[in-house]
Formats: C-alpha cells, sequence, structure tokens
C-alpha cells in the first residue's frame, strides 16, 4: 500500500515538471523577442506556442524570428535615414 502511494506521488512529481518543462520551453521564443524589443512579439508567441503543437516546427522559427534585430533605421542607397 505504502509502494502505490509513493509510486502515484513520484508520477504526479513527473507529469508536473513535464508541464513545467513545457511552459518554459513554449514560452522562451517570446520572452526572448520581448527582451530584445522585437516589434511583433505577440506574432512570435502565438507561432512558438502553435509550435508546440506541431512537434517543433513552428517552434523553432519562432525562435529565429526572435533572434532579428529590428531598428528604426532604414537604409536605403547605402544611407541610413530615421524612419
Amino acid at each position: 500500500m505504502i509502494l502505490d502511494l509513493l509510486a502515484l506521488i513520484v508520477l504526479l512529481v513527473i507529469v508536473a515538471a513535464g508541464v513545467a518543462m513545457v511552459v518554459v520551453i513554449g514560452s522562451y521564443p517570446g520572452k526572448v523577442a520581448l527582451a530584445k524589443g522585437h516589434p511583433q512579439v505577440n506574432a512570435i508567441t502565438y507561432m512558438a506556442w502553435l509550435g508546440l503543437l506541431s512537434f517543433g516546427l513552428l517552434w523553432v522559427a519562432a525562435l529565429i524570428w526572435a533572434q532579428i534585430n529590428y531598428s528604426n533605421n532604414v537604409v536605403s542607397n547605402g544611407k541610413e535615414e530615421q524612419a
């Protein structure tokens, strides 16, 4: 009886750790985009969560998208102008 209870507790801890890991991994691209000041943070966050449903394919794309540096400066004809 005590081993059954111990096994159930261990199983619940493993499931809780798995859910916590999915939440941390799913929110990572959104946190990166927010930290970098990306203008499309919400789109990256949604794409990351949908990426977990697609077995990680969109999650990788969201992580790459979050790493892109955007600035307010537009470069045209080799000259930098303020947008």
